[in-house]
């Protein structure tokens, strides 16, 4: 909406509109995901990931081949290769195939580049409380954690900082995805599930239900979804 309304707002853009056209074209199209098909080699008819050399390649509507070089993945890598090895190897795609989607991210200097595949549910995830919890509160500015014990014990205690005022949504999603990471290490090493507080963001007529305009900030951002989400 800043964008759009720049046009008329900054004498830049007023006085040269295809500069602003250029901006806002950019802008719209930064991001492209293509779903996948399961009767496809790679599980995709747009874009083929070799995993021998972790490069992944893509065919534009001219048929141009662009190639991405050294695409690599800090989590999951194993998970797309074993997904897009078996893949290769089934032999009858249509029936027992797996469709592999992928979206790319342009950030001027850099690319984000997703993979999304179906991952079944590990059936050693630790959903049990009988030896302690790690229980989060998720704020504004940093993740609070307690470490107690099944009795409500207090073990130890720490927070991750960060900070997203400001930032765009991409680099919201970045920031908060990277301290999640730790404090998912944090309840492996201590071998507890989290917990987390469950927002009630719903809207009084008479007012913020929490009373406080930090507080509705946080609500009102989808950061404190993006939190909850990521964990």
């Amino acid at each position: 909406k800043k964008l759009f309304r720049s046009q008329f707002t900054i004498d830049e853009f007023v006085q040269n509109h295809d500069k602003w056209k250029t901006l806002f074209s950019r802008a719209r199209n930064k991001q492209l995901t293509l779903s996948g098909r399961k009767d496809a080699k790679h599980g995709n008819f747009v874009f083929q990931y070799v995993v021998e050399n972790q490069e992944l390649w893509m065919t534009t509507s001219t048929g141009k081949l662009v190639m991405f070089p050294a695409v690599t993945f800090p989590y999951g890598q194993e998970i797309i290769e074993e997904v897009i090895t078996k893949q290769l190897q089934c032999k009858n795609k249509k029936k027992h195939g797996k469709p592999i989607a992928w979206s790319v991210e342009d950030h001027g200097e850099y690319y984000i580049v997703k993979c999304l595949v179906d991952v079944p549910e590990n059936p050693h995830t630790n959903y049990s409380k009988s030896d302690g919890v790690i229980g989060v509160d998720c704020n504004l500015n940093h993740f609070a954690w307690a470490h107690v014990t099944k009795d409500g014990n207090y073990k130890g205690s720490g927070s991750l900082c960060f900070s997203i005022m400001g930032q765009s949504t991409g680099q919201i999603t970045k920031i908060i995805e990277a301290e999640v990471i730790r404090l998912v290490d944090l309840a492996v090493r201590y071998h507890k599930p989290i917990i987390i507080e469950k927002l009630d963001t719903t809207q009084s007529k008479t007012g913020d239900r929490y009373g406080s305009k930090r507080v509705n900030r946080m609500k009102s951002m989808f950061a404190y979804r993006k939190m909850t989400s990521a964990i």
